[in-house]
C-alpha cells in the first residue's frame, strides 16, 4: 500500500476542442459533475491532495483521493498490458468522467513507438526511449 500526499498546480486547458452541434465530449456524459454529484474542478486545480493507492490482482492500480476542499476521486488503471510479444496497452478511468487509453510498439530493448488518448487533453504520438 502506498500513501500519497501531493500539491497540483495546473493551469487551465487551453487547447481548442472541435465539438458537433451540443453533445458532451465526454463519453461519460456531462463534464460538470463527477460521479459522486460534486462540481468538477478540471480547469481550476490548485489544491492539496491526499489519499491511497493499492496494487490490484492483475496489477492494475486502485486509488483514492481526497482534496483539500472534500471532493473525492477514485481511479482505476493499468500500464505496460502485454498484448503481443512487441504491443503493449496502457488504460486508466476514474470517478471525474475522465479516460485514458494507449499503446506502445516495441521497436529495439530501449526505444518504441507511443500513442495515447486522453478524454481532456485528446490524441498524442512520439517516441519512447527506455532505461
Amino acid at each position: 500500500m502506498l500513501v500519497l500526499i501531493t500539491i497540483i498546480k495546473r493551469r487551465a486547458n487551453c487547447r481548442t476542442a472541435f465539438r458537433f452541434g451540443r453533445q458532451p465530449r465526454n463519453i461519460f456524459g456531462s463534464e460538470e459533475k463527477t460521479i459522486f454529484g460534486q462540481t468538477s474542478n478540471k480547469n481550476n486545480r490548485k489544491t492539496a491532495v491526499a489519499g491511497i493507492a493499492y496494487t490490484l490482482p492483475m496489477l492494475f492500480v486502485a486509488d483514492a483521493r481526497v482534496d483539500s476542499e472534500g471532493k473525492f476521486r477514485l481511479q482505476i488503471g493499468r500500464e505496460d498490458i502485454p498484448v503481443a510479444k512487441r504491443l503493449r496497452a496502457s488504460l486508466m478511468v476514474n470517478s471525474d468522467k475522465e479516460y485514458m487509453l494507449g499503446g506502445r510498439w516495441i521497436l529495439t530493448r530501449y526505444w518504441s513507438i507511443s500513442t495515447h488518448y486522453d478524454s481532456d487533453m485528446g490524441i498524442g504520438a512520439g517516441l519512447t526511449i527506455t532505461y
